[in-house]
This record gives C-alpha cells, structure tokens and sequence, in this order.
C-alpha cells in the first residue's frame, strides 16, 4: 500500500472561550426566569398572589444584574433589564386581576345581602299580615280628682 498522506500530527490545545460579565447575564436570565414563571400564576385571580414572590425574586435578580453589568461598563445589560420589565409586568397583572376580582365579588355579596334583606321583609310582611288582629285595651279614664 503506497500511503501518500503525511503522517496525522496530534496537538493537544486547549481553548478556553470566555464571556464578559457572565455574572449579569446569569442574573438577568434568572429574572427572566423568574418574571416568566410569575407572569403565568399573575392572571389568576387571588392564586395569582404567589405571583408576587416570584416577581420581587425576579426583581431583585435583574437589580443585582444590572448592577453588575454597571460596574463592568454597562456589557450584558439587556437580560437584567428584561427580567425587571417582566417582573414588574406580573407584579401589576397580579394585583390589577385581584382587585378586579376583589371588587366584583364585593358587589355581588351586596347585591345577595340587598336581595336577602328584601325577602325577609316581605315575609315578614306576610306574617305580620296572618296574624289575627287583637282588639286595643281600652284606654282608662281620665280622672283628678283623686287625691291622696
């Protein structure tokens, strides 16, 4: 066998790819995370109140990255800045749907007291109108002459 090929030559290199300011891409990632995770219980009306840990968490994490990513000339600071957008997007959602829930259930529960009330006095009116009608004691008389 006639090999024309030079002989294969191993080199052992090692490369070693690094990122600037993982740390705030990291922490902007997790606010991500977090500001996604709390925008899905967020629309749930008073279930969605766990949406509100997540999103101060979340918050937190972008405020941290962001910080980060100040201290090292401002590189990786979309991330933070998102997770903090998306945080603040749940927080709001959270509370906005359970007031609205809030509120509409307070109507209703007056709406049924009002309607409750109604009833009991009409049937209180019914009753009052079974009752058979006693005759008023007399009145006694007038007298002053009596003296003591």
């Amino acid at each position: 066998m006639d090999s024309s090929y030079p002989p294969v030559q191993h080199i052992n290199a090692t490369v070693t790819v690094t990122t600037r300011n993982t740390a705030a891409s990291l922490m902007g990632g997790l606010a991500i995370l977090m500001g996604i995770l709390a925008l899905v219980f967020s629309w749930i009306p008073f279930l969605g109140i766990v949406a509100i840990p997540f999103g101060a968490i979340g918050g937190l994490l972008a405020l941290i990255g962001f910080i980060v990513s100040a201290c090292h000339g401002f590189k990786s600071w979309v991330l933070p800045v998102i997770g903090a957008f998306l945080c603040l997007c749940a927080i709001l959602v959270c509370v906005i749907f359970t007031g609205l829930a809030s509120s509409a259930l307070s109507d209703e529960m007056a709406k049924q007291k009002a309607t409750q009330e109604a009833q009991e006095k009409k049937l209180r009116a019914a009753f009052d109108s079974s009752l058979p009608q006693l005759p008023s004691p007399p009145k006694a008389p007038k007298n002053n002459s009596l003296k003591f």
